[in-house]
């Protein structure tokens, strides 16, 4: 019995085992691709292609970058070459040098001028026209450059006839010059009436500008602008001083004023106020004088009575120096008054001053931006009528220059070719090598879409049951025809199918000495998987180890047992499970020493009824006695549902898999059909296996 560990890895024999197996995919597609190349390379006459050399540089002169043809000159880089020799391509391969070719070798006729062409998908027909017989002819010009950092290019043209195609190129680079001639004249004079339309209205342009630009200095009696900016700007700057200055004054002036008026209430504390005494110093004399008065007037009252002449007389004095103090108070507050008001209206003054100067400021900014738009278009268009005259004088100089060969020169004429064009000699080679490529290709994808089961691995992959046995694929023929194997033991022992089956045979005969199993349901998934041949080869190499064996015939639908071994169907298992008699009377004995056999008897009508009664376990119970083996060779699984009955009552099962036959899908099926009968599988053999590996790739399969 095999184990998934005991599998080799994927090895070339694996590969070869694919493709052998494939084989005629293969060698069908091969043999189809290299004959219809041959047929092809045969029906066709060859093309010869005529091929010119010349070397296509870029012109060296321009009138104007600006204009919409691109600019070339000896400094510009591998880019732009490549852009200049890539538009020159398309021009070559164009349906104007196309027709003036065609009309100078008159080739029209050559392409069904004016016949009706069939379109290829069965549409409506068309006649041909001057535009398509051109795009045909096209279509045969090919034009290549070898090499990147060369302005070399190839030429060619393919035709029947080798002459003809040598003459259509050299005509071709005939026609090209005279294009280039041409193209050159209407671009130069089409450059040159757009320059002078140009330069006239920049002329006049030039001109209002500067009148312009004039007025505008007249008008605002404008020298220098930047010297006005300056004075302007100084003024601002002192006016802004002195208002700060007359703002800080008018503040200080506000500030005594206000307090001044606030103290009026008190007039001791008002005539002693710092901002009173800081305006008038009269007041601070008087207020010295009454302060000695009331000192004297203190000691005074020490000596006299209140109405004393000298007490009379020191009161009046002091209410006079106090009648003098409150007069200067006022004086001084009206001051304070007349004071904040100047400040105030200086203050004013000198805003609007400063305002009027601000708008000054401004005017002249936009005066200033004025002249400089004036200024700054004055001079573009200067700057633009010098450019275009200089263009014009330019454009006027390359009238006289105008040589195509200059861009065209032609290195190498086409001559008439002895060689086939293209690669017709490698048609052959490239389809036989296409077409194993692809052959073994198809094998693999054949091989990958094939959900047949077709060795161990797949066993293992999809239906997780051990695997007793294989036996090989034989041709027993001469002619390599597959004939039958039944009693292959007997007849042809020499076979390596010989050998796999007893190898089986040893590994069943263990697991019975090991589990005491004797009956044995040999079934499989569909028919024509080598059921019946397995159960009677396996029950004769039993018998041929001692062992007596009973092969019991359970596909009561197309039984084949009775014929095998030259015995009787007119009784066998039908009529043992109908009457229920003793099964000695039912067995025969077959040509094989301790080999017997029990028949299927006459077909029943519903064969699944018959064998679900339940007599079914006693006949079993009954046909284990006497025999070593029971092996009962039972309908396909997928094709019969009494197989699935009949299961139950064995003591195990052998599941028979023809190699490539049985897909996992089916083998799905028939494995969870067993499963819910609660049969105990025994294992599976894999029948008729073509291309053996692993632990029997000794052995060849194909003797």
């Amino acid at each position: 019995m095999y184990r998934p560990e005991d599998f080799p890895p994927v090895h070339i024999r694996d590969h070869l085992r694919i493709v052998r197996k494939n084989k005629w995919t293969a060698i069908i597609f091969f043999v189809l691709v290299v004959g219809l190349t041959g047929l092809y390379v045969l029906g066709t006459p060859p093309n010869y292609a005529g091929m010119a050399k010349v070397v296509l540089n870029p012109p060296p002169l321009s009138p104007m970058t600006m204009m919409s043809e691109i600019v070339y000159s000896e400094g510009l880089d591998l880019v732009s070459k490549r852009l200049f020799s890539n538009t020159q391509f398309d021009v070559l391969q164009s349906r104007r040098v196309a027709k003036r070719v065609m009309d100078r070798l008159d080739l029209w006729k050559d392409y069904g001028l004016g016949e009706e062409k069939k379109s290829p998908f069965g549409g409506k027909a068309r006649t041909v026209t001057e535009d398509m017989a051109a795009d045909a002819f096209a279509e045969k010009v090919s034009v290549i450059q070898p090499t990147i950092i060369s302005n070399v290019i190839e030429i060619s043209f393919t035709a029947k006839d080798p002459e003809r195609a040598a003459e259509v190129v050299n005509t071709l680079l005939e026609v090209y010059t005279d294009i280039l001639f041409e193209d050159r004249a209407v671009r130069i004079q089409e450059n040159l009436n757009w320059l002078q339309e140009q330069f006239e209205t920049l002329d006049a342009d030039v001109i209002e500008t500067d009148q312009a630009l004039q007025d505008f200095k007249k008008e605002r009696n404008l020298i220098s602008v930047d010297d006005r900016e300056n004075i302007l700007l100084q003024k601002l700057h002192a006016l802004n001083s002195s208002l700060t200055q007359a703002r800080i004054a008018r503040l200080a002036a506000e500030t005594a004023y206000l307090d001044a008026r606030r103290l009026e209430e008190d007039p001791d504390q008002l005539k002693h106020a710092p901002m009173v005494l800081s305006s008038n110093p009269q007041i601070s004399s008087l207020n010295s004088q009454l302060n000695l008065m009331k000192t004297e007037q203190a000691r005074m009252r020490e000596r006299y009575m209140e109405k004393h002449p000298r007490m009379v007389e020191m009161d009046s004095t002091i209410q006079e120096i106090e009648g003098r103090i409150q007069a200067e108070v006022l004086k001084t507050i009206e001051s304070l008054k007349l004071a904040y008001e100047m400040a105030r209206s200086q203050e004013a003054s000198l805003r609007e001053e400063l305002d009027d100067i601000q708008a000054e400021v401004i005017r002249a900014d936009e005066e200033k931006i004025r002249f400089l738009q004036l200024l700054n278009a004055s001079k573009v268009n200067r700057v633009l009528y010098d450019s275009m005259l200089s263009r014009l004088k330019e454009t006027i100089l390359l009238q006289g220059f105008a040589n195509p060969k200059d861009t065209l020169q032609i290195i190498q004429k086409a001559i008439p070719s002895d060689k086939p064009a293209g690669y017709r000699a490698f048609f052959l080679p490239i389809a036989a090598g296409v077409g194993l490529l692809v052959g073994l290709f198809l094998c693999y994808v054949r091989d990958y879409f094939d959900t047949t089961i077709q060795n161990e691995r797949d066993i293992h992959d999809n239906l997780r049951l051990p695997l007793l046995g294989i036996l090989p694929h034989c041709r027993t023929s001469r002619v390599g025809r597959s004939e039958s194997l039944v009693k292959a033991p007997l007849v042809r022992p020499e076979l390596p199918y010989v050998e796999f089956l007893q190898h089986l045979a040893s590994i069943i005969h263990h697991a019975g000495t090991a589990g005491e199993l004797k009956t044995i349901l040999v079934t499989s998934a569909c028919p024509k998987e080598g059921r019946t041949s397995l159960t009677v080869n396996l029950a004769i190499a039993l018998a041929q180890r001692g062992q007596k064996v009973l092969i019991v015939d359970g596909d009561l639908r197309k039984p084949s047992l009775g014929q095998t071994f030259s015995v009787s169907d007119a009784e066998g298992l039908s009529n043992l499970l109908e009457t229920g008699g003793d099964p000695k009377e039912f067995i025969r004995e077959t040509d094989v020493d301790n080999l017997f056999c029990l028949p299927a008897g006459p077909c029943p009508s519903v064969p699944s009824v018959l064998l679900e009664s339940a007599a079914v376990p006693r006949v079993m119970e009954a046909l284990k006695q006497g025999f070593d083996w029971v092996l009962i060779d039972s309908s396909a699984l997928l094709e019969a549902p009494e197989t699935v009955a009949l299961s139950q009552w064995a003591d195990t099962a052998l599941w028979v898999i023809a190699s490539g036959a049985t897909t996992a899908e089916r083998a799905a099926w028939a494995k969870r059909s067993l499963t819910l009968m609660n049969c105990n599988i025994l294992g599976i053999t894999l029948n008729k296996v073509r291309f053996l590996r692993g632990p029997t790739y000794y052995y060849r399969a194909d003797q």
